[in-house]
């Protein structure tokens, strides 16, 4: 009896401190994986670093289909040199049109005509009428992190500015040529947190703006370390305590509450869309509209290994798996038909007379001047002289003259690109080195406009400025290249540099 009442007494006493235990507070800062920030330049609290960009957008649907072609083109030769992770991110908010109201307001002041001023007052209204109801406003980030080349280069800052800096510049230059523009900020620190505050404060950021944010803040900060504003420093901040919204609810399965709204996600896998899509495919997503935001995963795989070992759809779906792999086949059944085509041609092709390089035609052969005949009496004979325009044949064009001998160009471009050191491939693992297959940047085009040594200068130049070229963008030291030659039709050719 006295042992068990004891025992009694002992676990009574231990849940009643048990009880006592007050519970562990969680702050919404802790959430925040966001370490500090350095030249624009996020490090992350598990050791990672991320550059955010700002896009300007175009309307891809408005341009021609030539124009079309060459921005898918452009921006499929950066994926080629771009960095392995990369992320898109489309963000759809309700446009702010109170900066615009205000600046008719202030037109309105010194407004003198009162028609005017009825028209501007209405014109309020409309904008206030529309804005509430329909107007839209989009941004478009790239975002993509420091990738390490050896183990433990993520120590040296430098070393991780100058790639992240490479890989901006090189990611500028391509968007320019697809007729984007990347925004460049005074202070990138300042822009990027911008971003990231309105990320998480998608409620707040309305009401309170990012400088706001800040000033209140540093005030509280240096009231709870009883600080004297204005004469006292300022203590050190964290990050976090900048770009954390309000409170975060994770306790669902099915939905995240962040600053006051509801957040839902979907998640499309890589086998979830159409191997082959149309240009412009994503616009409806895009513009599905307000609280819609888009994010796009990308992450550079081996090129070999993705065509060749196409993963199934799924199990169920066997169907699914022949119609992805099929379009594979056929283009390697088309590439060696189309070989073999060639051959055939080429072994049942006359033997080319030796054409002149001036227009094409065989060069006639000089005539032989007539012996002279014999006088009585016998004196010195005498030769008829041959006119010079008889006898000198025109002077020959080079191989880069139109006509052009493109084949003699290639030979004498794979030439100097091994005289450079670089080994010249025709296929890359049993893969046809195409223009579709390999990475290549700013063609050079030969005419009947462009041609002799213009053209001449414009290839070699190509040439041997593409491994430099490619290095100060931040892409991989070029080893293997070849010439591809695109015939366009009334005896114009487009050179490509492929690596």
């Amino acid at each position: 009896m006295t042992q068990s009442s004891s025992e009694k007494r002992k676990k009574a006493a231990r849940q009643r401190k048990k009880a006592k235990k007050p519970e562990k507070l969680e702050f919404v800062q802790d959430f925040i994986p966001v370490k500090s920030l350095q030249h624009g330049i996020i490090e992350t609290t598990d050791g990672r670093y991320i550059r955010i960009l700002e896009i300007e957008p175009i309307n891809f649907m408005l341009r021609s289909g030539e124009e079309q072609f060459n921005i898918i083109s452009s921006f499929a030769s950066w994926l080629k040199i771009s960095p392995m992770r990369l992320q898109f991110k489309s963000i759809t908010r309700k446009a702010d049109s109170d900066k615009h109201v205000a600046m008719i307001h202030e037109e309105l002041e010194v407004e003198e005509s009162e028609e005017c001023r009825h028209l501007g007052e209405g014109y309020i209204r409309l904008i206030k009428d529309v804005g509430s109801r329909e107007a839209l406003t989009r941004r478009f980030f790239l975002i993509f992190q420091y990738e390490e080349i050896r183990r433990g280069d993520g120590d040296d800052f430098s070393q991780i500015y100058g790639m992240m800096q490479t890989a901006e510049q090189n990611a500028r230059a391509y968007f320019l040529q697809c007729g984007n523009t990347i925004l460049q900020p005074k202070d990138p620190d300042e822009a990027t947190a911008e971003i990231l505050y309105m990320f998480f404060n998608r409620r707040s950021c309305v009401d309170e703006p990012f400088s706001s944010r800040v000033n209140r803040v540093v005030v509280d900060t240096m009231v709870a370390k009883d600080k004297v504003i204005g004469v006292d420093p300022i203590p050190p901040i964290r990050m976090a305590h900048f770009l954390s919204p309000r409170g975060i609810d994770l306790t669902h399965h099915n939905y995240v509450v962040m600053d006051g709204l509801y957040y839902s996600f979907l998640f499309i896998k890589g086998n979830g869309y159409p191997g082959m899509v149309r240009a412009g495919w994503m616009s409806a997503l895009i513009n599905a509209g307000d609280g819609i935001d888009i994010d796009v995963q990308l992450r550079r795989e081996n090129r070999s290994k993705t065509i060749e070992e196409p993963k199934p759809v799924s199990q169920s779906e066997p169907k699914e798996e022949v119609s992805l792999s099929d379009p594979v086949h056929e283009t390697d059944q088309n590439s060696e038909s189309g070989k073999e085509a060639q051959n055939r041609a080429e072994e049942n092709a006359p033997e080319p007379k030796q054409p002149a390089a001036g227009n094409g035609q065989p060069t006639p052969e000089p005539k032989q001047p007539e012996p002279p005949k014999p006088t009585e009496p016998p004196a010195e004979p005498k030769q008829e002289e041959t006119p010079v325009s008889a006898v000198e044949p025109e002077s020959p064009k080079t191989i880069y003259d139109y006509a052009f001998d493109v084949e003699a160009i290639r030979s004498e471009l794979i030439a100097l690109g091994q005289s450079m050191g670089l080994t010249h491939i025709t296929d890359d693992d049993g893969i046809p080195c195409t223009p579709d297959t390999c990475s290549w940047a700013s063609p050079v085009t030969a005419s009947e406009s462009f041609q002799g040594n213009n053209l001449k200068r414009a290839l070699q130049n190509y040439v041997t400025s593409m491994p430099s070229t490619i290095a100060s963008y931040g892409g991989t030291q070029i080893t293997c290249f070849t010439i591809y030659v695109r015939d366009n039709g009334g005896g114009s050719y487009t050179f490509y540099f492929l690596y």
